[in-house]
């Protein structure tokens, strides 16, 4: 990126807690989701421009170093096998493998999106809920038990679709669940 294109970054500097049911989730997002950023993640996610993806991938490797954040695992949240079909591929997986062979921390595949969704776009904050609510799994959660995990995701709005991986992830007996996200915006 140019120099000019830096300097138009929003930095989202303070960590923030997603919450719903009185359980809550620490989750750091590297930008504001506005100008730049909000076009490499459209290039990333709808155009295959895996360049864009390597840039944003970085930046969220300097948050992990520069905050220090502990973990034993990597998770990222992850889609139907029907939309990853017509996708081609997973953007937040995309980052967690980048994150993970930098890291050379394991990232594992067991978090599992059962059923098709709405699209998260357009809907309210309270159908954002609902729309995510009991449609993730865990296969094979032995090996996750008792792991501190680092989930990933490309945007945090309302956190709902972070909220529900990370309680998936919970309930499988971890100890803790952080997020991260390249971007965070407003509903």
């Amino acid at each position: 990126m140019c120099t000019e294109c830096r300097k138009k970054l929003r930095p989202c500097t303070e960590s923030f807690y997603i919450s719903h049911n009185e359980e809550k989730y620490l989750v750091w997002s590297v930008f504001y989701y506005s100008n730049i950023v909000k076009e490499l993640i459209i290039r990333l996610k709808y155009r295959n421009d895996f360049i864009c993806g390597e840039i944003l991938a970085k930046y969220m490797l300097e948050l992990v170093k520069s905050k220090e954040l502990r973990f034993d695992l990597i998770a990222y949240v992850p889609m139907t096998k029907k939309a990853l079909k017509k996708r081609g591929y997973n953007q937040s997986e995309y980052l967690a493998n980048y994150i993970s062979r930098a890291l050379n921390i394991t990232l594992i595949y067991n978090l599992i999106k059962t059923m098709d969704t709405k699209d998260q776009i357009g809907l309210s904050g309270e159908e954002r809920w609902n729309n995510m609510e009991k449609c993730f799994s865990i296969e094979d959660c032995k090996f996750i038990k008792n792991k501190n995990i680092l989930l990933l995701d490309d945007v945090i709005t309302t956190g709902a679709t972070a909220f529900h991986c990370a309680h998936t992830l919970k309930e499988s007996g971890n100890n803790n669940v952080c997020i991260l996200t390249i971007a965070k915006s407003k509903v």
